[in-house]
């Protein structure tokens, strides 16, 4: 359920930017994105990389 609320926050926060950048010029455009990208889709992207691994971790699954 997590995952899946994590799913919709990033493609949701992705949607917004690029309606908010609709019109801008390309730096801003950059600006606004590298903001986004460093604030909200890094951590929540790399938190859903993590409880996977974390997960299969404890599992004692290797590989």
């Amino acid at each position: 359920m997590a995952i899946g609320m994590v799913i919709v926050t990033l493609l949701l926060v992705m949607s917004i930017v690029f309606m908010i950048g609709l019109g801008k010029s390309k730096k801003t455009k950059c600006i606004i994105w590298g903001i986004t990208i460093m604030i909200v889709i890094a951590p929540l992207l790399s938190w859903l990389i993590a409880i996977p691994y974390g997960y299969r971790k404890e599992m004692g699954l290797r590989q």
